[in-house]
């Protein structure tokens, strides 16, 4: 594995906790930035659960005590049942050939990963990698419905504007531009606050990205 990585392809990655065929929470990371972060395909992936929602990834080398003490907020009672190695966590080929693992089983719901949970992986060190839930499920579906509410409020607002222009005499005067009510719309559209802005934690890499992605082979727990 190579470790020369460029500061800028380092940025955090967002997805969203999907349903597996069996009902459980299914978290599928892929995609070429995977190789970007230093990781390839054959690479061992270990799991050690930090607190509820949130995982520390350490992909190529195993977990030892120093990341339990540096990141596990609580290391008194650590058991088995908080570090997952099975020899199936691998990063796999995905249909495109990039690294790819799934991550499923019942045992998500038990470190606090729910089905629809917005998630986000930062890299933190050499082959370590933080994933972490930064919005609810029911907090994440309002995001959604809010960003589907003004595109209908903007969708809408184009066609009276345009049913104005065509029947003024409807609307009891002149039509005012088009032109001028789209720039208006457009420009304090751009002064609100970003999305990933608003769901994830200011960090040094900053920005976000999407990993989500369907996938070939399931790793189950």
């Amino acid at each position: 594995m190579s470790f020369v990585i460029d500061p800028v392809k380092r940025k955090p990655r967002l997805l969203t906790v999907s349903e597996s065929c069996r009902y459980h929470p299914r978290i599928t990371i892929s995609g070429g930035w995977i190789r970007d972060w230093g990781f390839d395909i054959g690479d061992r992936v270990f799991l050690l659960k930090v607190t509820a929602g949130e995982i520390l990834i350490r992909i190529g080398t195993t977990i030892d005590d120093s990341d339990i003490t540096k990141y596990c907020h609580q290391t008194r009672g650590l058991s088995k049942f908080q570090i997952r190695d099975s020899p199936y966590y691998r990063l796999s080929p995905s249909s495109n050939n990039f690294p790819e693992i799934v991550i499923t089983g019942a045992w998500l719901s038990l470190w606090g990963f729910t089905i629809g949970d917005r998630v986000s992986l930062t890299w933190l060190e050499k082959d370590h990698i933080l994933m972490k839930v930064v919005a609810p499920s029911s907090e994440w579906q309002e995001v959604l419905q809010k960003k589907k509410l003004e595109r209908q409020v903007a969708f809408a607002t184009a066609m009276l504007e345009r049913h104005r222009t065509a029947h003024p005499s409807l609307y009891g005067g002149a039509p005012k531009p088009i032109q001028k009510r789209v720039l208006a719309f457009s420009r304090a559209k751009q002064a609100q606050s970003s999305l990933f802005d608003e769901l994830i934690p200011s960090t040094p890499a900053g920005g976000a990205g999407d990993a989500a992605r369907s996938a070939n082979a399931p790793v189950s727990g």
